[in-house]
């Protein structure tokens, strides 16, 4: 830990990037190469989360509406926060019954109380001392966990396959897998000093199956696999990446870069068969907002699986061609 709120997951680069190259033809498991893919993966947030002023049920549905528009199956994942939200809920239950829904796992002090533990967070929701299950000790995080699907259940009638926070941990993960049967887990891609911590050491936009022992490893063996397939967000540009997280698929605009910073970007790291790239937005943004960004993402998938160059699949369908 560099200070209270500043955690480093700091990984041998020369060591991960042997492992990943030695691991390749257990990374990519299926018989025969497929075509390039786009996961199209949504984070849904409850309020405490950045949210206190934002009509969530509104802006679910201006997101949905843009999804839906473009003919996408997509992934969603529901904070705790989000699960407790009715109008969210109900609506998608009703309305998105083709998508696939799975959960988030960032935790606010509401979240922390209903799982009966000492929320740890000393600043913004968005620091790493409170926001990641890793924040937390073993049996503190079962009871995360634990809720967390609970809930899901309780909302949706069955357990998710998926889940994603920014960092999650390989016990939690191989957690998820033994209990409750999870297949995939969306990670940040790795990033130097953004939103107060950083994670470093793995090559970026490569799905892999993990370590049990660590998340950001990918196993020598099934047997020694968590079992779990991970996909990484916010693919950064390789170059400027690297001193400059905001050079990245979900940032670019904010580096003055227009919609074909998203063609840049698909094109190197959708060049071969089975390589993936992950699109999606955070919930909270209006409808013209995800017109403008979420949208022309989209439709750049869109056009190019009609073209035949890639295939957009959801998450679980894309971790059973790895397992």
């Amino acid at each position: 830990m560099i200070n209270k709120v500043k955690k480093i997951f700091l990984l041998p680069l020369l060591l991960i990037s042997f492992l990943f190259i030695s691991s390749v033809n257990f990374v990519f498991a299926s018989d025969k190469p497929s075509l390039p893919t786009i996961t199209v993966i949504n984070l849904i947030r409850g309020n405490e989360l950045g949210h206190e002023k934002d009509n969530l049920g509104e802006s679910l549905k201006a997101q949905w509406k843009v999804t839906k528009d473009a003919k996408a199956n997509a992934t969603w994942l529901f904070q705790y926060g989000a699960l407790e939200n009715k109008n969210m809920v109900d609506y998608a239950r009703k309305n998105m019954s083709n998508q696939e829904f799975g959960l988030l796992f960032e935790i606010d002090r509401n979240f922390a109380q209903k799982g009966h533990v000492q929320y740890r967070g000393q600043g913004p929701w968005y620091f790493s001392d409170g926001l990641f299950l890793i924040s937390y000790d073993k049996d503190e995080r079962k009871r995360l966990i634990d809720t967390s699907f609970a809930k899901f259940k309780e909302t949706f009638g069955y357990y998710p396959k998926t889940v994603g926070a920014w960092w999650i941990g390989g016990d939690s993960v191989s957690y998820m897998q033994e209990r409750y049967g999870i297949t995939a887990v969306l990670r940040a891609s790795d990033q130097f000093d953004l939103d107060f911590y950083s994670i470093w050491g793995t090559p970026w936009s490569i799905p892999y199956v993990s370590s049990k022992k660590h998340q950001g490893i990918p196993a020598e063996s099934f047997d020694g696999s968590s079992k779990v397939v991970n996909i990484q967000w916010a693919a950064r540009d390789p170059l400027e990446g690297y001193q400059d997280p905001l050079f990245s698929l979900q940032d670019y605009p904010q580096r003055g870069y227009d919609s074909e910073y998203v063609n840049h970007l698909f094109s190197i790291y959708l060049k071969h068969p089975n390589d993936n790239i992950v699109i999606g937005l955070e919930n909270g943004g209006t409808l013209a907002v995800f017109e403008k960004f979420y949208k022309t993402m989209l439709s750049e998938a869109k056009k190019l699986e009609k073209e035949k160059e890639y295939h957009i699949q959801e998450l679980t369908t894309l971790a059973k061609k790895h397992l």
